[in-house]
C-alpha cells in the first residue's frame, strides 16, 4: 500500500494558491458587478492607473519570495531533527 506525502512547502504554496484564487474572483465580481450598474459608460482603464498595477505585482513576488522562504526554512530545521 502506497500513500501520499504532502510537504509543508507544497502545502503552504497550495493554500497561497487558493487564497489568491478567492481573491481574484472576488475582484473580477466586483469589477463585473460595476461594469453591470454603470453599463456603457463603465471604462475600467482610467480607473486603475499604472502604478496600482506594479503595487500588485510586487505584492505577488513578495508573497511568492516569502512562500519559498519560509519553505527553505522548513526544509533546514527538518534536515537537523
Amino acid at each position: 500500500m502506497m500513500h501520499e506525502i504532502v510537504l509543508g512547502g507544497h502545502l503552504y504554496l497550495q493554500l497561497l494558491k487558493e487564497k489568491l484564487d478567492r481573491w481574484l474572483l472576488s475582484l473580477k465580481f466586483a469589477i463585473l458587478k460595476r461594469a453591470k450598474d454603470k453599463g456603457k459608460a463603465f471604462d475600467l482603464t482610467p480607473q486603475v492607473p499604472y502604478i496600482t498595477y506594479m503595487y500588485i505585482l510586487h505584492a505577488i513576488m513578495y508573497i511568492l519570495y516569502s512562500a519559498m522562504h519560509i519553505r527553505c526554512n522548513l526544509f533546514n530545521w527538518l534536515k537537523k531533527i
